[in-house]
């Protein structure tokens, strides 16, 4: 593995260390939601870097994720909709006045086991 994709690991190992530690002492959903996200999005980062892809967009990591890894075999279709849901809880906890409707705990838990970090 290059630097970079293992510098994307660490940035994503760290925001699921980040987001298990917010949610150990209370922190609010939206903060959760986003160190998950992020630590999903950096590991995606990573995988595709080392496939030879550079995307510069957060769509583009989520479209080249799906593309190139869910569709070639080497993650579930889990995978890739579960990084499509956290982008979309993020985008919902970033700029929306309404909350996050679904139960964060539940969600993190049922996933816990399916992580591709």
């Amino acid at each position: 593995m290059d630097e970079y994709a293992e510098d994307e690991l660490e940035k994503a190992n760290d925001a699921l260390s980040d987001a298990r530690k917010l949610r150990d002492v209370g922190g609010t959903d939206e903060a959760v939601i986003n160190r998950l996200y992020y630590a999903c999005f950096h590991a995606a980062q990573s995988v595709l870097h080392t496939r030879g892809f550079d995307p510069t967009t957060h769509g583009g990591v989520l479209t080249l994720f799906g593309r190139e890894i869910v569709s070639e075999g080497d993650a579930t279709g889990d995978d890739g909709r579960f990084l499509n849901e956290l982008q979309s809880y993020r985008l919902s906890a970033d700029y929306e006045h309404t909350g996050i409707e679904a139960d964060i705990d539940e969600f993190s838990s049922e996933r816990r086991n399916k992580s591709t970090i």
